[in-house]
Order: structure tokens, then sequence, then C-alpha cells
């Protein structure tokens, strides 16, 4: 599954398209612009082909690429990875770290099906000590974090974290409920703070946390 990397610096962002649920037509449109590359999932190529982008890289089984949509895509962009144990929004990830990319916007990761949802999540974790994954959805950004995050918005965005094992001192500044050196564990406790300014700042000690962050402005969003 591996690529020729055209040598990107650690700035330049990797946009996957997954084939979950829908992605606005002007979120697509903003990502698209601030990404060096986008990689579809096979069962997302079809939809962006019909939105008139053409992906750069299709990962997967290739299963659930048309025929149309196979011959409008350069076989060099095809990227067979069969492995049946894995989804191909993990084989896309990875093929983006490979290609030097360790800033990374997924979209179209969240569905109607609980378990893809979570898996999504699961992934973000998976990676976070290899790349800085964030998962977009309309205004809602979601990201998990090993070290230290500064969340950049507007006062009255909601930032929530959530921890699904102990994590360890952790320190956020610039919201409305403070913490300072605090143990995060499974439950609600960092659920639903709010921005007090434009920047918050995140660090925590040991562990992984997910943080979601939703803005509040229009202007704001990703």
């Amino acid at each position: 599954m591996s690529l020729p990397a055209p040598e990107p610096t650690d700035l330049q962002e990797a946009l996957i398209v997954a084939n979950g649920g829908r992605v606005g037509s002007g979120l697509l449109r903003r990502l698209h612009q601030q990404a060096r590359v986008i990689i579809a999932t096979d069962g997302a190529a079809s939809r962006l082909l019909r939105r008139g982008i053409t992906p750069d890289f299709v990962v997967g089984d290739l299963d659930s690429l048309d025929p149309e949509a196979r011959s409008r895509i350069p076989a060099a962009s095809l990227v067979y990875a069969p492995d049946q144990d894995r989804c191909d929004l993990d084989k896309a990830i990875e093929v983006s770290i490979e290609r030097g990319f360790r800033h990374i916007t997924v979209v179209g990761g969240l569905g109607r099906r609980w378990d893809h949802s979570l898996t999504t999540i699961s992934l973000l974790i998976a990676y976070a000590d290899k790349a800085r994954v964030r998962l977009v959805r309309g205004s809602t950004v979601i990201m998990a974090v090993t070290d230290r995050l500064t969340i950049s918005g507007s006062a009255g965005d909601r930032v929530s974290l959530i921890a699904f094992a102990p994590v360890q001192g952790v320190t956020l500044t610039g919201v409305a409920w403070p913490l300072n050196g605090a143990t995060l564990r499974p439950g609600s406790q960092g659920v639903s703070n709010r921005m007090t300014q434009a920047v918050a700042e995140l660090t925590i000690e040991s562990g992984c946390v997910v943080v979601c962050h939703h803005a509040s402005r229009r202007e704001a969003r990703p």
C-alpha cells in the first residue's frame, strides 16, 4: 500500500473523504482548497466525481467503485488495499501518513450506523501519536489529543473533553470552567464547556482525550 511521497511538510494537509454521512458542498469546497492532496475511500469516489472533484487517490478494496468512476480515475491513483480486517478509512489514514502528512482532515466519517461512527472515533485515538487527525462534520471538529492543542474559535463556542480511559494532568484555559492538572476519567466531567475568548489552550501529561469543538459562529467554521 506504500506510495512515493512528494516530500510534504508537516504543515501541509491531506483531506480524506469517507463514505459516511453527507458532506455539505460549501464545507467540502473550503477543505479542498486548504488541502494539498485529496484521498477518497472507494465508496466516496463516485460522490466526489459527481461534484466535479477528482481525488488524487482512491483507497480500499475498490469493490464499491462503479465502472464509470473507475474509467475517470487514472490507474496510478487507485490504491488497492484488500485487507478485510480494516475499514477503508483506516487504510486511507495510513496512506496519508505514509506520504508524510501529519495534518489530516476527515469528512464523511460519521453516518447513520453507530458502529461505523464509533470506529471513526477509535481511529482518531489509534493514530493520535502519529498525526493530527481531525474529523469535521458541519460546525463540529473532533480530534484526539495526547499532548497539547490550541483551540481557535470564538467566545461562546462549546468544547467537550471526553476520556475513554484515565487522562492525567489535564489543563484547559480560556473556558468558563477551566481545568488545572485534573484527571479525567470516562464519564461526563469534561462535557460542554464554553470558550470565553477566541483561543483556548489544552495540555495533558499522559493519556489521550477526545476533543469536540462546536463553533457557534458561521465564519469560524472549518
